[in-house]
């Protein structure tokens, strides 16, 4: 029995180190990625565009404008508005560049996120997104991911999960 113990102890620290990795490779993501579409909407000389608020550990900077469904998430970002990805409020090409960073998993369909890719398309010069990877534990335990967005060389490859 102290046999099976230490091996499952084994297991278990394999798959805590294997999720660090993880995490530390999506944090070092985001934040990359915020800091090109930061460039890109400098350059353009437009606003950047920054949807779902900095949340916890994964922060990245709030943009020029950030739009999030929840105001308790806006306090710390100066020009924060309520909103929805699926219908944001602005003309199009506002932005220079817009940012959203695991969003899109959080809508209930394939066609609410065509939906919203659709509109971040619409309002700005540039979109960068990052989302979650398939290969971690964490994302498949998460009750509230509805949908697999996996990027693809034609755009965004869509599932429900």
């Amino acid at each position: 029995m102290v046999g099976a113990g230490i091996v499952l102890a084994k297991v278990l620290a394999g798959i805590a180190a294997y999720e660090g990795l993880i995490y530390a490779g999506q944090l070092q993501e985001r934040r990359e990625v915020y800091s090109r579409a930061e460039a890109y909407a400098k350059q353009a000389d437009k606003p950047l565009l920054v949807v779902g608020a900095p949340k916890l550990a994964f922060n990245h900077g709030c943009g020029d404008v950030t739009m999030d469904l929840s105001p308790k998430w806006l306090g710390s970002c100066p020009h924060g508005q309520v909103g929805d990805i699926r219908d944001i409020p602005y003309p199009n090409k506002h932005f220079g560049a817009s940012f959203a960073s695991h969003v899109l998993e959080h809508l209930a369909t394939p066609a609410d996120c065509a939906q919203a890719l659709s509109e971040l398309d619409r309002v700005s010069d540039q979109v960068f997104i990052v989302v979650p990877r398939k290969d971690s534990i964490m994302a498949w335990m998460s009750p509230d991911h509805h949908l697999w967005v996996t990027p693809i060389p034609e755009g965004f490859l869509v599932e429900q999960r």
